[in-house]
């Protein structure tokens, strides 16, 4: 009986024990939490971190395998400049000086590209490569559209950006209010197509670029990974600001524009998997 009752709380994922997660990563390692945090992966965890005296010094992501994405501190439009004064790590922190993008209204996504290979994860590490295609020459709703795209000298990269759906006919970007699910669009929809905007990169070729500040990374993305094609595969639009006004200002467009928000980001800001507190990320919705 006492086993059935362990057995059933396991399954209801309740233990009533009044222990996270992270307690018990932490008790199995020092490192076990950060691990988990780049991998979504237990396996790899129990592998690596096996001898509680080896620290991992250095975690460096890897193709094909998921990770859990950085996340947005939440905060309001009139606390962005007081924000990035106090915890950027801009060595002239006295301006506050930041991107602002667009917080679009689909499903978080990375992809991993190894030449014409490709897979997509969710943010949550569900695997949708069948969906969207595994490479050029197999039916998907984005790979055989997008394979061409990337740069001769990029063989292998990670990138982190937003799936929206597109209406090619409208050219327009459906938000999810509209009813409609980018990962269930047909390859032959006449109308609606996914399109994946990118907004970070994580991996060019075999180095792991997570410890880059973001003005590095997007050098990297603009100029080494890929040509946009509208409609399939763009850049998030980027703007400088300075004051909690500049903010407000495209928040305002971000809502007549029925957007879902936006996100003002540290250009000093280091790729943190898994953190949304203290990252220098901020998402001030409309």
């Amino acid at each position: 009986a006492l086993e059935l009752k362990w057995l059933i709380r396991i399954l209801l994922k309740d233990l009533r024990i009044s222990l996270k997660e992270n307690s018990i990563l932490e008790c199995f390692h020092p490192d076990a939490k950060d691990l988990f945090d780049h991998t979504s992966n237990l396996f790899k965890v129990a592998v690596y971190l096996h001898d509680p005296e080896k620290r991992l010094h250095e975690i460096g992501l890897s193709i094909f395998s998921p990770f859990r994405p950085m996340l947005g501190e939440r905060t309001r439009a009139d606390k962005i400049e007081q924000l990035i004064r106090k915890k950027s790590t801009n060595p002239t922190a006295a301006l506050a000086e930041f991107y602002i993008e667009t917080k679009y209204d689909g499903d978080r996504f990375q992809l991993h590209r190894d030449k014409d290979q490709f897979m997509y994860f969710s943010r949550n590490g569900h695997d949708y490569t069948s969906v969207f295609g595994p490479d050029s020459n197999n039916i998907g709703t984005l790979t055989p559209y997008i394979a061409n795209t990337f740069k001769i000298d990029c063989e292998k990269c990670i990138i982190d950006g937003e799936m929206v759906i597109y209406n090619r006919n409208e050219k327009i970007i459906h938000s999810k209010g509209d009813s409609f699910d980018v990962k269930s669009i047909q390859a032959n929809d006449s109308q609606l197509q996914p399109c994946f905007i990118v907004f970070d990169i994580l991996m060019y070729n075999d180095e792991v670029l997570t410890n880059r500040p973001l003005n590095e990374r997007l050098q990297y993305l603009h100029k080494k990974i890929l040509e946009p094609i509208e409609g399939r595969i763009t850049f998030s639009t980027i703007k400088p600001g300075a004051c909690n006004q500049d903010v407000i200002n495209e928040l305002n467009l971000a809502i007549e524009e029925r957007q879902e928000g936006i996100v003002v980001k540290d250009p000093w800001s280091v790729y943190k998997p898994n953190v949304r507190e203290n990252g220098g990320w901020y998402k001030v919705r409309s």
